[in-house]
């Protein structure tokens, strides 16, 4: 009888032994069938996520250029200054070998380095720096910190603010807001100080007269190491020599076409510009169906018809 009970209690160890090992090697590999699909799981969702924040950064980039425009229309000024500084300081600091993204922070930079005189008073907006009295020179001077301030919610652009807030530092110092010097302040800073005092050269808002291309650089060359970074005057001579070199040169790179004429996959060579002087598309938009249609609608609704640059070299040409 104990050797028939001792058998039996063998057969069934063994039995539930075999069971145990069944299960755990079925709970194994359920495991690993579900730590799989986690760890897809979470790759998707990280994948879906960075496409979410890829797609709120370029909300951001895409509104840039806009409330640019704005800007300007609230200035008086020129048109098309903040752009015009943004490109030349964007081509500029791509001799110093920045990466895109800083490249990046300083077209933007350019293009929003006046958002501190949206609340300044009108009277003092009309007026060229040298020629303002005292306490419209304090008012004028807030207006790089308040440019920074503007933007300090707004966490893609915390680089571009920060750059903004330098823009008037001179590289021997005296500057506004923070009196910094030299190498202190922010090469794109020092970029943008040059380029955008030689666009207001240009167009008198600086020192009240206009000057010529020649004269306003010549003005940049002898104030290097004064009021410039003379790397950055030697950069920005070379963009300009190579801008000169390709106008004489003749080459089409836009063309010129209706709204009937767009197609998807063209790229705007220029910022699109609709009635009043209001920016509806930046340079360098794609375009999709959607937007072509919305071009397309727009035009039936505005008078005189809208014209539209592309760039010739687009895969849809």
């Amino acid at each position: 009888v104990l050797k028939v009970k001792n058998a039996l209690e063998t057969k069934y160890l063994t039995a539930e032994r075999v069971r145990l090992l069944e299960l755990t090697k079925r709970q194994n590999e359920e495991l690993a069938q579900l730590n799989a699909n986690l760890e897809r799981r979470v790759k998707d969702r990280t994948k879906m996520l960075k496409k979410l924040l890829d797609e709120l950064h370029q909300s951001y980039f895409s509104a840039v250029p806009i409330f640019a425009h704005l800007i300007q229309l609230r200035e008086h000024r020129d048109k098309g200054h903040g752009k015009r500084v943004a490109d030349l300081a964007k081509e500029t600091a791509m001799f110093f070998g920045l990466d895109d993204e800083e490249c990046r922070d300083i077209y933007f930079a350019g293009l929003l380095h006046d958002v501190g005189k949206i609340g300044l008073p009108d009277e003092i907006l009309d007026i060229p720096y040298l020629n303002q009295t005292p306490d419209q020179h304090a008012i004028n001077r807030m207006h790089p910190q308040n440019g920074q301030a503007i933007l300090m919610g707004l966490e893609p652009l915390k680089h571009t603010a920060n750059i903004i807030r330098s823009h008037h530092e001179t590289y021997v110092g005296g500057g506004y807001p923070d009196g910094l010097s030299g190498e202190r302040i922010p090469l794109g800073a020092r970029i943008l100080m040059a380029c955008n005092e030689y666009d207001c050269l240009l167009h008198g808002t600086l020192l009240g007269e206009k000057y010529s291309e020649q004269k306003a650089l010549a003005y940049l060359q002898e104030h290097a190491n004064k009021r410039y970074d003379p790397t950055v005057v030697e950069a920005l001579v070379k963009v300009l020599t190579r801008r000169m070199t390709m106008k004489q040169g003749g080459k089409v790179d836009d063309l010129v076409l209706s709204p009937g004429e767009l197609q998807s996959g063209m790229q705007l060579s220029r910022d699109l510009i609709g009635v009043h002087d209001v920016m509806l598309l930046s340079a360098g938009q794609v375009l999709d169906e959607e937007l072509v249609t919305k071009i397309r609608n727009y035009e039936e609704d505005v008078s005189p018809p809208i014209q539209v640059y592309v760039h010739a070299e687009s895969d849809a040409i």
